[in-house]
């Protein structure tokens, strides 16, 4: 059956992680860590519209100033100022759900946990974990990604516990998570759940490079491969990250250039960072979410790479190597549409405007609403044809209409489903 996809992106250093803290020890994680895995929590609640018994599920919402899925004494209305209908539960409940995350210590490992550990409780749901890693498992545990500090000793020596094949707690870690997706995911599929994300053959002879500073770029533009493959096949791209330590930053490096940190330049700023190939982080990847593909790193056929721009839920984080001027203060979850959804008259910088989420949550529903009718049919459906024609019915095609472009050639949920995603929406 087709699945809602959530991706998922964060800071790999939120504030309270303590790579050992999990399994036995995972009762000893900081309050910042465990208050986090239960906005998670209620996130996944949110989507499913699950409500506890002998309460009405409609009156509960997401209630983003206190981060939980909360009854309807939290109710509130559109206004001028406010559009919060976009935070009234999704419905999924009997819709499978597929998270993708690269497992990257921090965020990318805690919301994987949190899934797994929400699914013993919520047995009806039908969630699973899928990892798309930038390299090879192997390859990818032996790389910096997890590496632990202090990584130079006081004697001046790189600290053993990161040389490549040494255990740390980070890589640990990461054994017993991959260890739960293969035992704990009844299905599980190791091709197809666990998977290095190749490069375009154009960058591929990159790949293997002897001097050290193409092999360094080659690097880093496979940690933003495996980041845009999160963004483009997923329907909700869930980012978990300091935007405020990002800002700061971004406002510091404008001043450093002569230039003063306005809106105009901001924005400038986070251009050339989506532009460089190189740049992976988070506010990356969620710009990537909103304005599309790159179209250089992946390789996506052309028909599939305009159908990649979706929303993005923000859970905002503070995370251990922030700058210590940056802003602390408490904010909301935020919904970030995309920009093609703009409204006439708002600026990118409105990212609350009613509009711009009422443009983004109507056609994030409608696209829920034709999946939902699809697994409906498609369970009735037992052989390819007739899930094609199931499939062309939704569409708005004639029986013996062909399916747009390489649609016909995809399966789902990836491809597959970010065409179709676009194509019931427009």
């Amino acid at each position: 059956m087709p699945a809602f996809i959530v991706g998922v992106s964060g800071n790999r250093d939120p504030k309270g992680y303590n790579p050992e803290h999990f399994g036995d020890r995972a009762a000893e994680a900081a309050d910042e860590i465990k208050t986090l895995i239960s906005e998670v929590h209620s996130v996944f609640d949110w989507l499913l519209a699950v409500a506890p018994p002998d309460t009405a599920g409609p009156t509960w919402r997401l209630n983003p100033d206190t981060r939980r899925y909360e009854p309807g004494s939290t109710t509130r209305k559109n206004t001028r100022e406010t559009y919060a209908s976009c935070w009234e539960p999704l419905g999924l409940r009997d819709t499978p759900v597929i998270v993708l995350t690269s497992l990257a210590p921090g965020i990318d490992t805690l919301v994987a946990e949190a899934v797994l550990e929400y699914k013993k409780s919520h047995t009806h749901a039908k969630i699973s974990v899928r990892a798309p890693l930038p390299f090879a498992e192997k390859e990818y545990r032996n790389s910096s990604t997890f590496d632990v500090e202090p990584k130079v000793l006081a004697n001046g020596e790189p600290n053993p516990l990161n040389a490549p094949g040494a255990n740390n707690f980070q890589r640990i870690r990461f054994d017993k998570l991959l260890a739960r997706l293969r035992d704990e995911q009844p299905g599980f599929e190791e091709e197809r759940d666990i998977f290095c994300i190749p490069l375009d053959p154009s960058k591929s002879h990159m790949v293997g490079a002897s001097d050290q500073a193409s092999a360094e770029k080659t690097r880093r533009m496979r940690y933003r491969a495996s980041g845009e493959y999160v963004a483009a096949h997923s329907d909700l791209l869930l980012a978990i990250y300091d935007d405020q330590d990002h800002r700061f930053k971004a406002e510091e490096k404008i001043k450093s250039q002569g230039k003063q940190p306005t809106p105009e330049e901001l924005l400038a700023h986070s251009l050339r960072e989506y532009e460089d190939l190189t740049a992976a982080g988070t506010p990356v990847i969620v710009e990537v979410k909103r304005r599309g593909l790159t179209n250089r790193l992946l390789p996506i056929p052309a028909p599939i790479s305009w159908a990649d721009a979706g929303p993005v839920l923000h859970i905002p984080i503070l995370r251990t190597s922030r700058k210590d001027e940056a802003p602390t203060d408490h904010q909301s979850l935020r919904l970030l549409q995309p920009y093609e959804l703009l409204p006439a008259g708002v600026s990118q910088e409105q990212h609350t405007s009613p509009a711009w989420q009422e443009n983004g949550d109507r056609l994030l529903r409608e696209g829920i609403s034709s999946l939902i009718r699809l697994n409906e049919e498609s369970t009735h459906q037992t052989d390819e044809e007739s899930l094609q024609i199931a499939l062309k019915r939704h569409l708005g095609l004639p029986r013996n209409g062909a399916l747009p472009g390489a649609l016909s050639q995809l399966s789902f949920p990836f491809e597959g489903m970010a065409s179709l995603r676009r194509i019931v929406q427009t």
